[in-house]
């Protein structure tokens, strides 16, 4: 625990005691020289203790206090059974979201048609020889007859060991050849028919760590059941089958949708740097890559003065992902945030809603930027989709819907050349 902020208590006689220290390494932990946190109420019945306390955010003690941020926190936790100050016997740890929640605090309430369906992979085979498996499957959206909102969704995660991430994908091209409903493929690969190629609008979405539940703002829904709307998804699920076993395997979501309109249609931007090769990171270092959504994309495709109303966001990378920022940059100077997470933990990945909505206009700019640590790889890393691959992406959730999916750049091919020391460098056409 070298280095952890610690705060210990516990109650004895009747009476409560709470102290500020931390870990100078796997011993003791220390008195901190300035007490900060307070206790606000301590009580003991039977066998549960509960103590309640508080500090700070950021106490200006730099030498022993973590300040408390809206970034991802570790957590580690600790008790004895006893009420003398010993070596705990049960301890565990978690990531946590301490300054804000995942989904919005106010109670939204559901129509009274609202009506559900189920978009599952049913028996999905991850072998043990398949440590990194992307699996793809065609499922239908209801037939409708006018259009409709989806208000709400949830994953449904069979298998938590080997779930990485989830993504229903919209296709807005109807499919005349019955036989792919219904059926798996590997992703991008030559199995997958050529068809589900072209589905690359985000709708729906989860990640290890995250919330299962979603909301959508009441502003706002996913619009289905017209002819320009969704014909049908593209599930794609991520298994990291890190401990290489066989898998039998039903995930996917469940949806909520209402012919009661909302005002907007809501829409996902896909922003950052296309996972290819291109990108590369050198082993034994510390490295940042930079993605681009540049004015010229926004001012084309965002037509309404008044821009997008973004109200949610998600921060993508792999195992080496330490730190992802979205910067909102506008005529040049950066202006804000459409995310940012100091301490990325791979393992909890959550969509995070603003407190106020951000919003993006046109001739507005994105640029994603994600620091690795490949301290401990001795081969260069590449992006691509396997968990030993990296990416960088920001998932943008936003209103009124534009046609416009995805918003991203390649790295550029001087990276190589810096990386590689190369001298000669041959032009890319494509």
């Amino acid at each position: 625990m070298t280095g952890a902020d610690i705060v210990v208590g516990w109650v004895k006689d009747s009476k409560a005691t709470l102290q500020d220290m931390h870990a100078e390494g796997n011993a003791k932990p220390v008195l901190d020289e300035k007490q900060d946190w307070k206790l606000l109420n301590a009580e003991e019945t039977g066998t549960i203790t509960a103590l309640r306390f508080s500090r700070l955010l950021d106490t200006g003690d730099c030498k022993h206090d973590r300040p408390i941020t809206a970034d991802t926190m570790h957590i580690l936790w600790a008790y004895h059974p006893s009420d003398e100050f010993e070596y705990h016997q049960f301890k565990g740890q978690m990531s946590l979201h301490l300054l804000d929640s995942a989904q919005p605090q106010q109670v939204i309430d559901m129509p009274p048609d609202v009506k559900t369906f189920d978009l599952i992979m049913p028996n999905v085979t991850v072998p043990a020889n398949k440590s990194t498996l992307y699996w793809c499957q065609i499922l239908a959206v209801p037939k409708l007859t006018s259009k409709h909102h989806i208000i709400k969704y949830a994953a449904i995660i069979d298998k938590p060991q080997i779930a990485h991430h989830l993504i229903a994908y919209g296709c807005f091209q109807s499919i005349t050849n019955a036989s792919l409903y219904n059926t798996g493929y590997e992703c991008y690969t030559q199995s997958m028919p050529p068809e589900l190629f072209n589905c690359w609008e985000t709708t729906l979405g989860w990640a290890v760590g995250g919330d299962e539940l979603v909301h959508l703002p009441p502003e706002a829904g996913i619009s289905i059941g017209t002819r320009e709307d969704v014909q049908f998804f593209k599930l794609e699920m991520h298994y990291n089958n890190a401990d290489k076993k066989d898998w039998i395997d039903q995930s996917g979501f469940k949806v909520w949708y209402t012919p009661t309109l909302r005002k907007y249609d809501a829409g996902t931007l896909t922003t950052g740097a296309l996972e290819t090769e291109r990108q590369v990171i050198p082993p034994k270092s510390m490295f940042t890559t930079h993605g681009i959504c540049p004015e010229e994309c926004t001012r084309k495709f965002i037509t309404e003065p008044e821009g997008l109303h973004v109200f949610a966001y998600w921060l993508h990378s792999h195992l080496l992902g330490r730190k992802i920022r979205a910067r909102h940059i506008r005529k040049g100077v950066q202006i804000g945030w459409f995310g940012k997470d100091e301490n990325y933990n791979f393992n909890y990945q959550q969509i995070r809603m603003f407190n106020s909505e951000k919003r993006l206009l046109p001739g507005d700019a994105v640029i994603v930027e994600c620091v690795y640590d490949s301290s401990e790889r001795e081969l260069n890393t590449y992006g691509g989709l396997s968990t030993m691959n990296e990416m960088c992406l920001a998932f943008l959730f936003y209103y009124p819907r534009i046609k416009m999916s995805g918003c991203a750049s390649l790295v550029p091919a001087q990276n190589q050349v810096d990386i590689f020391n190369a001298s000669v460098v041959v032009a890319d056409n494509g």
